[in-house]
């Protein structure tokens, strides 16, 4: 510390001044207790260090981390050096902690590890806004900062990154290539990087999601440079390669070998992946880099380090002619240099201890990787094992919570709730544990819900270090939630008095100025703020985005600059400072600023569309042959713009107006409806319907390669005041990777009349509507990007709708020289054949359709009108051998999952065990992300590999991972496709296509002839508990030689089926005391599963059950078994005491024969006193209670109901009461058999409902 009291000598008066109100690290230093029990994995060093990170003493773990980093014989450097840097960033000591990391780099520097605390000293230069001084460290460090990109290419889930795609087979700097999009990609040079030597791909190229690119640079090198890593960071999948020189092979040839490959998506780090020494020989280097990007950032850094070659001693980058010279003679063939490298921690505690450590603070590993978590668990059972002391016990129970935060795009439950366990664990381990009670409070604010426990947790935290700022802060904003804004000014105001210089504190205090429209305050705070820390990027972006509202050009472009000296990248300044100085009609200043930006990004679509905005404004202001140049520069740019995105419906429709074309085939076929809208305004209206379609006509020009242009024309008359709002605005009916737009929207007015209504990106808007108005609409829809099914087409079309349907066409042109099959169901109309330019075209008209019955539980559409499905494939065998080899690659298995799978399968006997293990462990550790949808465009899963280093996936990637996993273990298992559905009907697959299926499961071969479905996606089901939802399914499972086409068996109730025993004693003042054991087999079980797996859930939601019918029950006494467990039948007991259940008059009670009543009529099974169509009813399920009253002394019942036994062929129903030994038993069961209900059945089968309310409702009076 002898140092830092030192620098603090040196400081410029300014940051003295900044530094007034704070002590230094060394003069705030406090001895901590010694731990009880000596220490298991950590040193007493660590264990102080850990424990006041935990208790956010960050003046204490500074400290204790300075003195660690200070002995280069203690270990651990890295994560005491990554906890000092938080301390230092919240604490605001930016100066004084560059100074530790100098006197920390002597000792350090002649290692490795020196690296890192020169990568920590050019974040602290950031911090206080020394941008200079990084160039000298970022050479000192090797950043290879001179490159060369290529992209962006197709990466759609990950597969873009696995080919092998051109530029890797045609490495040519004059070279191009078929991008993503379609769009024309070649080799440029980057044109800047950040300070820190980090390459923002995803800055320069568009589009920015699902997509890969190339980095290429070429190093010439004096002589050979011996023992030289590659030291690689990256925020997605990334492969180095190095183009091997021509001395090093004899035949001349150049090959290429890999040197690291990374496929985790994770944030971005400091060396995070490195290759083994190798030598950089003489003459040319040549370094590919491939790098993925799914979603978010996309970040790349590659350094060179060697203690000869660091600092550019010896070696120079290449120009563009000599990088073009040494690509030449490059050999083609990739398949010779793919050399997988694996590292991996030992698995003792201690390396399990140290890995997750430096994971949690330096993330290597894929950000939903569960291996920290599951390691730390570990370590935790066996520090309790040994007998560690609470403040190691404590340290690790936090870091096990730390690691179990969900990093999906929704919690998971299960790891949600053991990371509030072990966050209470902590607490009771060690109570000035702030850390915890912040994250408790954090918990209750958004995963439970509960402002009590949030605030409770809150002021926890700050009583347990008053000193904390975060704490304070958010305390305050959980006040917020109750409109106590008052109280959050209080607080504010003390904090600004106690830390006027902490940039945490000026920015939120900037923020709540801002609020109150103080801007002259808030702008002061933000000032303060980037003083403080000038990396703050939120004041920094408020007092830009300010400066630019009033027109100040110098705060602006102050601030601007001042953030490209932080990312040179960021482009949204130049926007901001372009709109001011376009509305300053400062147009060569504008240009000037969006140029500079499409330097960085060429094909960013805002920039592009905000370039074509200042020349037709530019223009406007201009005359003659100046205006005219200014028009075509913004036509060029809009056109620039639309290319770049062919999603920018609204500036495709501006370019439209400009140009008046109209497609070929929309004039050719569009028929023209004035007649027919004439004719039905003269018609009477109906009032009964919302609106009738007077026509409906669809044109789909399928192109050779399978994507199509739609032509779509509509008109609807308004029957009633519901249709009048419903038509006011219509849809573009455009889906994902399609772009659409309405090129015609009118109102015909009842009185002949025509008004036209508002054409806009998403939608047709009408003038206010009257009924008998009839709309009319024109749009166009186009398929921007090929499916997954590549040249496949398949659509079904359905001719009826739920109001009556005068006229319908489909048209579909079809491109020469492929065959395509229809099938049609329901007595749809027949095909018509014509030809149009050359072009098949197929035709299906309808008149004259009456209405569908909208009705709760009736089948859907398409299984009551006639429909028209039309495909490329013939039949399912064909179709599914196609899919098996397109997703073939997919199921490759990995080193790691192959041990994983021997781990779980270890001591397995038989195939059904194996499958039983394997699947447990995909239910349950790898997380369902249902987000991404699966229709045509989805059908793609990532690789099986992919899925299991993530650990997420959705229900195609979880199919193919169980089918991968149960590969390994020797079991064979197949992907099913299929349709999701409880109430499912009858469903018609004969046509393949892909449009039948929103789901896909697998399906489990044994040897000895047996087979199971299983859903990876029910993480609440056993192996044997099939989602109903999934049952009676017509499905097709996926296999090598083709598609099978199979149903999936409904099942029975009793395999699907809960059961209630509840013991029943009458208390005082009417009510009645339950104790209840539920318990269920099959997919009910997965019922009790999820929504008792929560313990703070648990009394909620069963006082939510009963008090639906007895407001104000009251529960008490819940046990559970282990919901956890998978394999075991579920259990709950509970007590639960329902007020005003029974009455006592003159000694006779009197209650209800059902407690908790189906009360059938008040369902979609029997709420219509009739139907007009059919009623469908879920796979089988049976729910059955069986109550025992004890009897009050003396009493019996005064007569007792005839037992209800009810046998129909869709449901089941009995009621039964019986009175002995002081005790009245009511058995009630209901069972629903499954099957569809035709609506001349319904009375029947309703009133059969009926009789089972009737006696659940039957009142039971006992007597002396």
């Amino acid at each position: 510390m002898r140092n830092l009291k030192r620098s603090l000598w040196l400081l410029p008066a300014l940051m003295l001044a900044l530094l007034a109100n704070t002590t230094t690290p060394a003069q705030e230093a406090q001895p901590e207790p010694k731990a009880e029990a000596k220490p298991v994995l950590l040193t007493p060093d660590e264990i102080a260090m850990w424990q006041a990170w935990i208790r956010a003493d960050m003046k204490g773990c500074y400290t204790k981390a300075q003195a660690i980093l200070e002995n280069p014989e203690t270990r651990g450097h890295r994560i005491a050096l990554q906890l000092q840097t938080r301390c230092a960033e919240e604490l605001g000591w930016h100066a004084a902690h560059l100074a530790d990391l100098q006197s920390a780099f002597e000792v350090h520097s002649y290692q490795y590890r020196g690296d890192w605390f020169r990568w920590e000293m050019m974040k602290s230069l950031q911090h206080q806004g020394r941008i200079a001084e990084l160039a000298e460290h970022r050479s000192e460090l090797g950043f290879i900062t001179d490159w060369w990109a290529c992209g962006p290419f197709s990466n759609d889930r990950g597969q873009g990154f696995e080919d092998v795609l051109p530029p890797e087979t045609e490495l040519s700097l004059d070279s191009e290539f078929t991008g993503k999009e379609g769009q024309v990609v070649k080799w440029r040079k980057v044109p800047t990087v950040r300070p820190d030597g980090t390459v923002d791909i995803g800055a320069m190229l568009r589009p920015n999601t699902e997509a890969c690119a190339y980095l290429m640079t070429a190093l010439w090198c004096e002589k050979d440079f011996e023992r030289i890593e590659f030291y690689m960071s990256s925020t997605g999948d990334q492969w180095l390669w190095e183009v091997l020189n021509t001395t090093t092979l004899e035949d001349g040839r150049i090959q290429y070998q890999q040197q690291i490959l990374n496929t985790n998506e994770r944030e971005m780090g400091f060396d995070q992946d490195h290759s083994f020494e190798r030598t950089l020989r003489k003459g040319w280097n040549v370094l590919l880099i491939k790098s993925g990007c799914s979603e978010g950032n996309w970040l790349s850094s590659l350094r060179v380090n060697g203690r000869r070659v660091n600092g550019r001693a010896g070696w120079r980058y290449a120009s563009e002619e000599e990088l073009a010279g040494a690509l030449r003679d490059i050999d083609r063939d990739r398949a010779k240099f793919i050399q997988h490298v694996g590292l991996g921690p030992g698995p003792s505690a201690f390396s399990r201890t140290f890995d997750s450590m430096e994971e949690l603070l330096m993330p290597r590993l894929d950000r939903t990787s569960t291996k920290p978590r599951r390691d730390l668990e570990l370590v935790l059972t066996e520090l309790k094992e040994k007998g560690a002391g609470a403040a190691e016990t404590s340290i690790v129970a936090y870091l096990a919570a730390w690691a179990s935060r969900s990093t999906a795009r929704y919690s998971a439950g299960r790891e949600e709730n053991r990371r509030r366990e072990l966050l209470k664990q902590c607490l009771e381990l060690d109570p000035k544990a702030a850390r915890a009670a912040y994250e408790l409070s954090q918990y209750y604010t958004t995963t439970f819900g509960n402002p009590t426990l949030a605030d409770d947790y809150a002021q926890l935290a700050v009583k347990a270090n008053p000193d904390w700022i975060e704490a304070r802060i958010y305390a305050s904003r959980v006040v917020a939630m109750k409109g106590l804004d008052m109280e959050v000014e209080r607080e504010l105001a003390s904090l600004l008095q106690e830390f006027p210089d902490n940039a945490s504190v000026l920015r939120f205090s900037g923020y709540y100025a801002g609020l109150r429209r103080d801007y002259k305050l808030s702008n002061d705070l933000f000032e303060k703020a980037l003083k403080a820390d000038f990396v703050d990027p939120y004041s920094r972006a408020r007092l830009l985005e300010r400066a630019v509202a009033r027109g100040d050009t110098a705060e602006a472009l102050k601030h601007a600059s001042d953030a490209r000296k932080l990312d040179p990248f960021d482009t949204s300044g130049a926007k901001q400072l372009a709109d001011m100085f376009l509305h300053g009609e400062k147009y060569s200043l504008a240009e000037r600023e969006l140029n500079k930006a499409l330097e960085i990004a060429p094909r960013d679509d805002t920039l592009l569309e905000k370039l074509g905005q200042l020349y037709s404004a530019w223009a406007d202001a201009s005359e003659g042959d100046k205006a005219t140049e200014l028009r075509g520069k913004s036509l060029e740019a809009y056109s620039a713009a639309l290319d770049a995105n062919p999603r920018r419906e609204d500036i495709e429709r501006y370019l439209e107006y400009l140009e008046g074309e109209q497609p070929p085939f929309e004039a050719a076929l569009q028929e023209d409806i004035t007649a027919r809208i004439q004719a039905a305004l003269d018609t009477e209206v109906d009032g009964d319907n919302p609106y009738e379609v007077i026509y409906r006509d669809s044109v789909v020009v399928v192109n050779e390669d399978g994507t199509t242009s739609q032509y779509i024309q509509e008109a609807l008359r308004v029957t009633n005041d519901n249709g009048r709002d419903w038509l006011q605005r219509l849809p573009v009916p455009a889906w994902s990777e399609q772009r659409g737009r309405c090129v015609e929207a009118r109102v015909w007015r009842a009185d002949g009349d025509i008004e036209e209504g508002r054409r806009s990106r998403w939608s047709a808007a009408f003038p206010p509507l009257d009924i008998g108005d009839i709309v009319q609409v024109r749009f166009r829809v186009t398929d921007t990007a090929q499916s997954f099914f590549g040249d496949f087409y398949g659509a079904r079309e359905v001719f009826s709708d739920y109001v009556p349907v005068h006229e319908v066409r489909y048209a579909w042109v079809l491109p020469p020289g492929r065959k395509f099959h229809d099938y049609r169901t329901g007595n749809a109309p027949e095909r018509t054949i014509s030809s149009i330019n050359g072009r098949t075209v197929w035709q299906y008209r309808a008149t004259s359709l009456p209405k569908l019955h909208d009705e709760p539980l009736a089948p859907p559409p398409e299984q009551r009108s006639a429909t028209v499905q039309i495909s490329t494939y013939e039949n399912w065998q064909e179709f599914g051998r196609w899919y098996y080899n397109l997703i073939r690659k997919q199921m490759e298995p990995t080193p790691e999952m192959t041990a994983k799978v021997n781990e779980l399968i270890a001591g397995a006997t038989t195939e059904k065990e194996k499958a039983r293990a394997v699947y447990n462990w995909v239910v349950t550790q790898v997380r369902y992300n249902a987000d991404w949808h699966f229709g045509v465009h989805g059908y793609k899963p990532f690789s099986a590999g992919a899925v299991f280093a993530r650990c997420i996936g959705d229900c195609k990637d979880k199919a193919i991972l169980i089918c991968t996993m149960l590969g390994i273990a020797g079991v064979k298992a197949y992907p099913v496709i299929i349709n999701l559905e409880s109430f499912r009907g009858e469903e018609d697959i004969t046509l393949p296509m892909p449009n039948h299926f929103n789901h896909a499961i697998a399906h489990i071969e044994f040897s000895d002839g047996t087979s199971m479905f299983v859903d990876g996606t029910t993480t609440y089901n056993g192996i044997n508990e099939l989602s109903s939802a999934d049952r009676g399914a017509n499905v097709i499972i996926v296999r090598p030689d083709g598609g099978e086409r199979t149903q999936i068996p409904w099942g029975t109730p009793e395999s699907d089926s809960q059961t209630d025993e509840i013991d029943a004693e009458f208390a005082g003042g009417g009510t009645l005391k339950l104790k209840v054991k539920r318990s269920a087999v099959g997919d009910s079980a997965s019922l009790i599963r999820m929504r008792y797996q929560r313990e703070g859930d648990r009394k909620k939601s069963l006082e939510r059950e009963w008090s639906e019918y007895y407001p104000g029950a009251k529960v008490s006494d819940i046990t559970t078994s282990d919901l956890a467990d998978l394999d075991e039948a579920p259990t709950i007991s509970f007590t639960v005491e329902l007020p005003n259940a029974y009455t006592n008059k003159e000694g006779s009670y009197q209650f209800r024969t059902g407690l908790d009543p189906r009360e059938w009529t008040q369902t979609e099974f029997a709420g219509l006193t009739a139907r007009k169509t059919a009623l469908l009813t879920p796979a089988p399920y049976q729910r059955k209670t069986v109550t025992r009253f004890k009897l009050p002394p003396g009493h019996k019942p005064a007569k007792l109901a005839e037992p209800v036994n009810i046998d129909h062929a869709n449901v089941r129903l009995k009621v039964s009461a019986e009175s002995g030994d002081g005790t009245l038993t009511v058995t009630r069961e209901y069972a629903l058999l499954g099957g569809t209900i035709q609506p001349a059945d319904y009375p029947d089968f309703r009133r059969k409902l009926i009789q089972y309310d009737s006696a659940e409702a039957a009142t039971i009076r006992l007597t002396k």
